[in-house]
């Protein structure tokens, strides 16, 4: 259990923090707020118990670097920004190699038993991509199909398509599927598109330097309060319960950001608009 010590006066915030060196988001585009998202959103990610083995150094190398330039460039050549937003990034594509792997990752080791083949296809895939990770177990569905695979948080599926059906009949029964499926998973999509109003909210509730702060505190065994928070993110409102604005909507608003359902809905609209666009 981690020990935390407390931080409980505006003086004692990291002499790094500076309330300007956001000033640059307003304006940003998404595309590049995405930028700004994803990288925290990993580091996000550290701070759940259940993803220990993910790469700690990653943050020792990280964080110096956001706590001295916290706007992240947006990349000078953006024609490979598909592939930066990983290798999940569109809703609808080809099933790669990098998803056969991890359906063997996740296949529960009891099973490896009742199957040579993916036994060897499990090694093979392995020194091909040159990685490993430990093994989880797969959320497996029973329905009238035998089992349906997805991943524990149900967001991607792996589907079977018989490309000898009419391109309307594969079309009704997508959605037909998708409409079954999210009722059986309770998987909720989130609203259709982040708008301009969504990234001013982000912006007046200060998420990003929120984020920044709890993420210091975070790898330094440091609590701050949330009227130290307030007092610190919202200096200049002075009309206003900073504290209740923390807690009410700084807090919720940054745990639904920084998450990796909203970052992989940010990669499709944006490459989505640009895919329509040229």
């Amino acid at each position: 259990m981690r020990v935390m010590k407390s931080i409980k006066r505006v003086s004692d915030i990291p002499s790094w923090f500076d309330l300007s060196k956001y000033d640059a988001l307003n304006g940003m585009s998404l595309r590049w707020w995405w930028c700004q998202i994803e990288m925290r959103t990993y580091l996000v990610n550290m701070m759940d118990p259940m993803t220990e083995s993910l790469d700690s150094s990653f943050a020792e190398h990280q964080l110096p670097i956001l706590q001295e330039t916290p706007i992240i460039p947006l990349p000078e050549d953006v024609s490979g920004l598909s592939s930066m937003c990983g290798w999940n990034s569109l809703p609808i594509r080809s099933l790669t190699s990098m998803d056969v792997y991890q359906l063997y990752r996740y296949i529960p080791e009891k099973e490896w038993d009742k199957c040579e083949e993916l036994t060897s296809a499990r090694g093979e895939s392995e020194t091909s991509l040159g990685f490993n990770y430990e093994f989880s177990e797969i959320s497996v569905t029973q329905n009238e199909n035998k089992y349906a695979v997805c991943y524990p948080n149900g967001d991607l599926n792996f589907l079977s398509i018989n490309l000898s059906a009419s391109d309307k009949t594969l079309i009704n029964e997508f959605k037909n599927w998708l409409k079954k499926h999210r009722k059986e998973t309770n998987s909720t999509k989130l609203k259709s598109r982040i708008d301009e109003s969504d990234i001013n909210k982000w912006c007046d509730y200060k998420i990003l330097p929120y984020i920044d702060l709890i993420l210091w505190g975070y790898f330094n065994e440091i609590a701050i309060n949330q009227n130290i928070l307030g007092e610190v993110l919202f200096c200049d409102e002075r009309d206003v319960d900073s504290t209740e604005r923390i807690r009410q909507t700084t807090i919720p608003l940054a745990k639904k950001v920084f998450s990796n359902k909203m970052n992989s809905k940010i990669a499709f609209q944006f490459l989505e608009d640009e895919r329509y666009k040229n």
